[in-house]
């Protein structure tokens, strides 16, 4: 009995014979579905406090070990399989050890069992060391952005008018200055105010370049995203030349009203709009409507536009806020402009062709006025007719000169879309008080700086966004409020230093606080509890696996070599060479060491992914923005894979030569011991 044990020893132990790994599995895969309910290791306590499962956490344990317990049991069987298929093919000493390993299975399966533990956890933590460092690199540049963000921007409201990109071009390192509009927005698709939702202006043609995006932020890739809400066919206004000095508008209307003005809406050379009172409605006759383009405006009080301007709109207004605008037509015969003082109008527009000319469509008072070729003018030519009904004061209603305004391209969040039930399609709403309609173009799930996960956002191209809500506005208007800034390749932690310490001390306009990437990267690299105990446990974890690992195999492989001192002498003594007899060895020791780690490899990946989204939660609760992404730091896997080869290669190595250098007397004496 005892040499039959010795020469087939059972094929499974007691947790394969009474399935306990079966059962051990089964728990750790119902403790799964109870986490994936869950949605996190972390939750919420009656009182709001947040809570860790602890019993959650030792679910990656369990199923890795119940994985690899029932994994086993296809070893033999595989062995015994390939060994029957490929027996007359493959050299005699791949064959016997094949065989040795399908018959002698218990003894190997701890060995593998240790493997593939000892890799499956190595595998985990490296995936787990390198998804939260990746995932607190991604948190800061989400914020962030891009290189360098400035939020809270205040352009100028007195003073010269200046451009806003080239008053950031402050130093060389600077490579591209994005401005950009964050506000807020209303859906007034239904015609009824709902919820609000955010609405982040950008410049398309930059941003792709500036933005940090990660590929998952979307389904679709970020250049694409931001072609589909380019917007070439704006209006462009209606050009006044550069020495015009006054601007004035030959007007007659069908009613005498003190408080109800004409008004011209003005955009220099920067893209700041002005408003120009041109006067009342106080007569039914022939006016010529005049107002200063310059002469009146005092730097030190109010803003200075810079040349050339251009008339971007014309419209009506109830100047009185006690009382509302009343339904009447206007006739503008011409607009004209004066280049000196005393010098002789020049006509600008005769409007004898109006198909530039095109009407406000700003509020919903709007939807019925008119616009139409004229007849009647005050020299006979005819003259442009604009029709308004009844409405709300200081609201202004009118017509705008240019291209066609055509629903503005827009991307929306995911978020937005679950909010209001929209799909993509045209949907109206409201920008800083200004109605607009919007084409949803293409959606995304997450964008820099948004937090989709509890607000709703749209993105749109700056410009056209900023001239179409101005259009019609009276006072103000959404404008550029941010900056984004990147910087050269070549710029060092130094000049990168400076050029932040020289937008500080020389800012153009007054800003928040200045969001810079390399600052916030280096400070949550310097956190002790970015890299806290988590670290330094997985690897002591991982450095005991693979120290009993190394001890078991060492103890495997001389145990093993010490048992089948009688097997090798048999197997010599029947013809077997001593390169077979080292063949025999180094396939099974090899099989086991590639079998185990292989596995273990894969189950170590397969529950990085299983687990890892379930740690996407801070340390409150709430749900990372931006998600988790598994990342395995292979460069220090690596060396401990190297450094795992070179160890049983170098005991493999030892047990052949200790085998090769028996004496051929000892090996045939086949009496028993």
């Amino acid at each position: 009995e005892e040499r039959l044990h010795s020469n087939r020893p059972p094929n499974r132990s007691i947790v394969q014979k009474y399935y306990l790994d079966v059962g051990l599995l089964l728990v750790g895969l119902l403790l799964l579905k109870q986490l994936s309910e869950q949605g996190s290791l972390a939750a919420r306590g009656l009182l709001g406090d947040v809570v860790v499962n602890h019993i959650m956490l030792a679910v990656p344990a369990l199923i890795l070990i119940a994985a690899a317990m029932v994994i086993l049991r296809l070893f033999p069987l595989s062995m015994g399989l390939i060994s029957r298929l490929f027996a007359s093919r493959l050299p005699v000493g791949v064959v016997l050890a094949l065989w040795n390993m399908s018959r002698n299975s218990v003894n190997y399966a701890r060995l593998v069992l240790l493997l593939m533990l000892m890799t499956g956890l190595g595998i985990f933590a490296a995936s787990f060391g390198g998804t939260l460092d990746r995932s607190f690199q991604d948190r800061e540049l989400y914020k962030v952005g891009t290189d360098i963000r400035i939020p809270s921007v205040r352009i100028n409201s007195v003073g010269l008018s200046r451009s806003v990109t080239a008053a950031y071009q402050i130093s060389e390192g600077v490579e591209v200055v994005s401005p950009a509009l964050r506000s807020s927005g209303l859906d007034l698709t239904r015609g009824v105010l709902g919820d609000s939702f955010s609405v982040l202006g950008i410049e398309p043609q930059s941003f792709a370049d500036i933005a940090v995006y990660r590929s998952d932020y979307s389904t679709t890739d970020l250049p694409v995203l931001m072609s589909k809400i380019q917007h070439d066919t704006q209006p462009e206004g209606l050009v006044i030349p550069e020495n015009a000095r006054s601007l004035g508008l030959l007007v007659k209307s069908n009613i005498s009203s003190e408080t109800v003005a004409l008004a011209a809406r003005l955009r220099d050379d920067n893209g700041r709009f002005f408003t120009y009172e041109l006067g009342t409605l106080d007569s039914g006759d022939w006016n010529l409507k005049e107002v200063q383009l310059f002469g009146g405006r005092r730097p030190w009080r109010q803003l200075y536009p810079a040349k050339p301007l251009s008339l971007m709109s014309i419209s009506v207004l109830e100047t009185s806020s006690t009382g509302s605008l009343s339904a009447g037509t206007i006739l503008i015969d011409s607009i004209q402009f004066r280049s000196s003082q005393y010098g002789e109008m020049q006509t600008l527009e005769t409007f004898g062709d109006i198909e530039n000319w095109h009407l406000l469509r700003n509020v919903p008072d709007a939807d019925n006025d008119r616009m139409e070729s004229s007849m009647v003018s005050s020299n006979g030519d005819g003259s442009l007719l604009f029709a308004w009904g009844s409405g709300k004061a200081m609201v202004g209603r009118g017509i705008y000169s240019g291209a066609l305004s055509k629903p503005l391209p827009a991307l929306a969040s995911q978020s937005f879309l679950d909010q209001f039930g929209h799909s993509l399609n045209e949907v109206v709403i409201s920008v800083g008080g200004h109605r607009l309609t919007v084409l949803l173009a293409d959606k995304f799930d997450y964008f820099p700086t948004l937090n989709t996960i509890e607000e709703g956002f749209l993105v749109l191209s700056l410009e056209p966004l900023i001239t179409t809500s101005n259009l019609g506005a009276l006072l103000g208007g959404p404008n550029i409020n941010e900056i984004w800034i990147s910087l050269e390749d070549s710029v060092d932690d130094n000049g990168w230093i400076d050029i932040v310490e020289l937008i500080k001390l020389n800012a153009p306009f007054t800003h928040g606080p200045i969001l810079d990437a390399r600052e916030v990267l280096t400070e949550a690299s310097e956190d002790p509890l970015v890299r806290a105990g988590w670290r330094a446990l997985l690897m002591i974890a991982f450095g005991s696996v693979f120290l009993l690992t190394t001890i078991g195999f060492i103890s495997h492989s001389y145990l093993s070599y010490r048992e089948r001192e009688n097997q090798v002498a048999l197997l010599r003594t029947i013809g077997l060479s001593t390169n077979q007899l080292m063949l025999v060895t180094w396939v099974e020791h090899m099989s086991i060491i590639g079998v185990g780690m292989l596995i273990g490899t894969w189950m170590g990946e397969r529950l990085g992914i299983v687990m890892m989204p379930f740690l996407g939660s801070d340390e409150v609760g709430t749900e990372l923005l931006p998600p988790l992404v598994i990342n395995v730091d292979w460069s220090s896997l690596i060396g401990i894979y190297v450094s795992m080869g070179i160890v049983f290669s170098l005991v493999t190595f030892i047990v052949t030569l200790s085998a090769r250098k028996v004496s051929l007397n000892k090996l045939l004496r086949l009496g028993e011991k």
